[in-house]
């Protein structure tokens, strides 16, 4: 049962009691009843249903291979432990999300809480990499293409739908080929 449906519930046994009463004033049942659901009614706040996160397909379907290889559906900390073990051994797309503090953050929730899959793909740049070492990224602003490290105020993520609009080098970097 979610929050909205425990609240519909609450609501609709309040405006009964409530109802009772009118016709019957004494009735202690309704009136104890009544006076119940009122104070369940004020600690409403207490209720915070965590929201899903939102993470890439890639993360999906690593947290996915890790929970079946390791049988860690049920232990959301066995499963972290595995991702950040495994992210070790490759420096990939995954290890580099995974080695983002923002994306911790998000990983953490989403383990807890549970996630969805966004439609969004972030382009890494092969052999684009700062003097620091970090991987460049396709990046769009201003009307502009143009390579950036993974910054959360750039737009760094598109859908298939508007990488097939981009011109055809931004293509040739999605998807390998130009497509028509």
């Amino acid at each position: 049962m979610n929050i909205k449906l425990f609240k519909e519930g609450i609501e609709k046994n309040y405006l009964h009691a409530k109802e009772i009463l009118k016709t019957s004033p004494d009735n202690e049942y309704s009136s104890g009843f009544s006076y119940a659901l009122k104070g369940v009614k004020s600690m409403y706040y207490l209720l915070d249903e965590p929201s899903k996160q939102i993470i890439p397909q890639f993360m999906a379907n690593w947290i996915e291979q890790i929970e079946l290889e390791y049988d860690t559906k049920n232990n959301p900390l066995y499963t972290l432990v595995e991702l950040v073990e495994s992210s070790k051994s490759n420096i990939d797309e995954k290890y580099h999300w995974i080695n983002d503090r923002y994306n911790q953050q998000v990983l953490l929730n989403a383990l807890a809480n549970g996630y969805e899959v966004k439609d969004l793909r972030k382009i890494p740049l092969e052999g684009l990499i700062t003097v620091n070492g970090e991987q460049q990224y396709l990046t769009y602003m201003g009307g502009h293409w143009f390579a950036s490290r993974e910054n959360h105020e750039l737009i760094q993520e598109f859908k298939e739908k508007e990488l097939k609009q981009a011109p055809k080098w931004v293509q040739r970097l999605a998807f390998g080929e130009v497509t028509e």
